[in-house]
Order: C-alpha cells, then sequence, then structure tokens
C-alpha cells in the first residue's frame, strides 16, 4: 500500500511538470491524475469484489474472489488515470508561452560557498558567513564603494541665454505608453505605463506579475 501510494505521487508530478512544460498550470491535472488513480481503483476494486463473492456462491471458489478484486482495481485505475494522462500527453503546447530565461553570466546552482563579497566594508559578512577579503597592507578594504555623487545640475544648453533656465526648453515629458513583461511561467504581458508597480494576474497560467516602470 505504501508503495502504491509513492508509485501515485510520482505519477502526478510527472503529469504536472510535462503540462508545465507545454505553457499551462500543471497542478489541476495532477489533481485530476490523484482523483482518477484512486477513486478508479477504489470503485474497480469493489465491483470487481463484489462480482468475485458472486461467482464463489455459484461455485464454491474461495480464491477467485482475491483475483476479481485485482482485475476490477487494475481496471478501475486504468479507466480512471488512463484518459487523464492520454489528454496531458496529447495537449498542445501554448504558443504564447515563454519559458524563463536565465540571468546572463549567472550560474543555474547560484555562487558557490563562501564566495567573497567585494566592496563590502570591513567586518561585514556576506551571506554565506564569510569575511570579505582585505588588503593586509592597508587599513581600508580591498575595493571600498564608491561615494555617493551629487547629481550635476544641469548645463544650459547653447544659445539659450543665461536668464532663462535649461527646463523651459526640455523636450516635453512623454504620455502613457504600452509596457510588455513576461509573468513567472514566461507569458508575454502588457499594460500601460500608468499602471507601473501594479500587480496583474496572468490570463493563461495564473501567476502574479508585477508591471515594470519600462
Amino acid at each position: 500500500m505504501c508503495c502504491d501510494f509513492i508509485f501515485v505521487i510520482l505519477i502526478c508530478k510527472h503529469v504536472g511538470e510535462m503540462v508545465q512544460e507545454k505553457g499551462y498550470s500543471g497542478t489541476p491535472y495532477s489533481i485530476l491524475m490523484g482523483v482518477g488513480w484512486i477513486g478508479g481503483g477504489i470503485i474497480g476494486g469493489i465491483i470487481g469484489l463484489v462480482l468475485g463473492l458472486l461467482i464463489t456462491d455459484a461455485n464454491g471458489d474461495g480464491d477467485i474472489v482475491g483475483l476479481m478484486f485485482a482485475i476490477g482495481y487494475a481496471l478501475g485505475i486504468a479507466c480512471g488515470a488512463g484518459p487523464i494522462y492520454l489528454y496531458a500527453a496529447n495537449l498542445k503546447r501554448d504558443p504564447n508561452y515563454r519559458p524563463p530565461q536565465p540571468v546572463p553570466g549567472a550560474s543555474p546552482y547560484g555562487p558557490p560557498p563562501g564566495a567573497p563579497v567585494y566592496g563590502a566594508p570591513v567586518g561585514s559578512t556576506n551571506p554565506y558567513g564569510t569575511v570579505a577579503p582585505q588588503n593586509p597592507f592597508a587599513e581600508q578594504p580591498a575595493y571600498p564603494p564608491a561615494a555617493p555623487q551629487p547629481p550635476a545640475s544641469p548645463a544650459a544648453a547653447p544659445g539659450i541665454p543665461s536668464f532663462l533656465p535649461a527646463s523651459a526648453f526640455a523636450p516635453a515629458p512623454q504620455g502613457p505608453r504600452r509596457v510588455q513583461f513576461y509573468c513567472p511561467s514566461g507569458h508575454l504581458l502588457e499594460e500601460w505605463s500608468t499602471s507601473a508597480g501594479e500587480q496583474r494576474r496572468c490570463p493563461h497560467c495564473g501567476s502574479v506579475a508585477t508591471i515594470p516602470s519600462g
């Protein structure tokens, strides 16, 4: 019974991953697969047990009850979970789905344990619990962080009188525009730039994404 339960979990996970690779949410298919497997097996086993008892009463052979129960259980699983698996396997890929792209230059396994953090202040520790490397011949860090610079005042454009501010000749601000972005599952979405920072739910997979500013 324990091995059967573990196998059900593995097959449900496999069906969910198979559907998710095609651009759809795999959770409903995993749930349907588990319900069809367990429910079909229980219903088929009960029907086989009843038929076995009826045949036993007629022939007097008690071994046939277990055989009919096993046959009914297997047929119930095939009828309950088989159509769901075939539907998930033959499901067409969503044409708007874009798989998540890895960050250029980043390792898919993350930074190695103990990786140094350059530019950290003296005595600070990185998330891996190691102190940033220091120059043994100086009191300052090997790579000190650059001091923030005050914003430079905009210079007057050539040909503009000195008594007029340069902002008077600056181009007019742009109006609202359409911004394209991706949801966590890779679907291409589009919203107005005036809604930047708000969250929208993807109509394809149901995941929530934040509208970028540009």
